[in-house]
Order: C-alpha cells, then structure tokens, then sequence
C-alpha cells in the first residue's frame, strides 16, 4: 500500500476565514507570495511560529500588518525586528473576514476597527489524512506541526509493505515534493514486489 491522502488544514474560527482559503487566505509565501506582491497583506497568527512568517511575508509587500493575539507572548525585542522594517503589530483578536465571495477587503477587529487588506496568510493545525492506518500502530514522529507517519528516504515506513508519500507524512511538502516522494515511493514498492516474485520463484526451484 502506498498511503497518499495528504491532510487537512482545521483554520482558525473566524468567521469569513475558511470560505477564501486557498483564493486571499493563503499560507505559503512560497507558493503564494508573487500573486500578492505589493499589495495589503496580513498575517492573522496562530502560534508563535508564524513570527518567522511575518518575515518571509515582509518580502513581498511593504504594507504589511501581523495580527498577532495569537502567537503567543512576544518579547519587545520581537516587536521591534518587526517594526523595524515597518511592519505594523497589532494585537486585537481578529474576529470577522470581510469581503466579496472568494476576496477579503477588511478584517474587523474586537474592537471595532476594519482594517483593509487585500490577501491573509495564516497556518491551520495539520491533521494527515491517515486514520484508516491506526490500527497497524505504524510509527510516527513529533514534529512542530503535529504528529506524522515515520517514513525514511523512499517513504518506507515501520511496516515492510506500507510507504507513505506526500503531506500524509511530510506536512511541509510543496505539490513538487509530493510528487517526488510519491515517485520514490512508487518505485520503493514495485521493488519490493519484484524482489519477492524472484523470492518466490526461486524457492519454488530449490523445492
């Protein structure tokens, strides 16, 4: 079996949120920056990871704003990095996306205040689609986004006839990364497949 289900990204629950993911709710700026250069971008944070992301967002656009009630406590020395390169650090929870079907223009904040802003990056928890795997109690590892299939080089995992490809064991693989993990994997399999006809045949022989 070659497992390739991926995972699902659980957003925050703000309203206006979910309904543009993928369209002006992103959260790669790897995969999604070019499309939103220069224009009003936001970081709505979940954990304090995403202090690293506000960086990497920083790249793309000098209008900048990190919503930041969520990441944790930030020292004043994190704060100031930020501002330093004029990104604006607000700490009002975010609690409504605004906009046409598919777009933001606004987020509204706790207090009141609409913020403009024409994109939003943020990260979801990481849930891999491997639930019907738990029964085979396959290993697994921590990793900073969560719990995932233990896989080596070639997508092996702990059971000699199960690989694993993609973002069911790698959270962080780009849709270029799946696909080579899943050739790797692939080809991991029909080796095996092929080691055990010779196996067998050659068994039969000795007979």
């Amino acid at each position: 079996m070659i497992a390739a289900s991926g995972l699902t990204d659980e957003l925050p629950a703000v309203p206006g949120l979910a309904e543009r993911w993928g369209r002006s709710v992103l959260h790669c700026p790897y995969c999604h920056g070019w499309e939103v250069r220069g224009q009003r971008l936001a970081v709505l944070a979940t954990t304090p990871m995403q202090l690293h992301q506000a960086q990497l967002i920083r790249q793309w656009s000098d209008r900048l704003t990190f919503f930041c009630a969520d990441a944790g406590e930030l020292s004043a020395e994190s704060i100031q990095r930020l501002e330093s390169r004029g990104v604006v650090v607000d700490p009002t929870p975010v609690v409504e996306v605004t906009g046409e079907p598919g777009a933001v223009n606004a987020v509204v904040l706790e207090d009141g205040r609409s913020v403009a802003v024409d994109a939003i990056f943020t990260a979801g928890a990481h849930i891999p689609r491997d639930h019907y795997l738990r029964g085979l109690d396959l290993d697994r590892e921590e990793t900073p986004v969560g719990s995932f299939l233990k896989v080596d080089a070639m997508g092996t995992t702990s059971h000699d006839r199960i690989w694993a490809a993609g973002n069911v064991a790698n959270p962080m693989a780009t849709v270029p990364m799946s696909m080579a993990m899943g050739s790797f994997a692939g080809a991991a399999a029909n080796s095996a497949l092929v080691t055990e006809e010779f196996d067998l045949a050659e068994a039969g022989q000795n007979k």
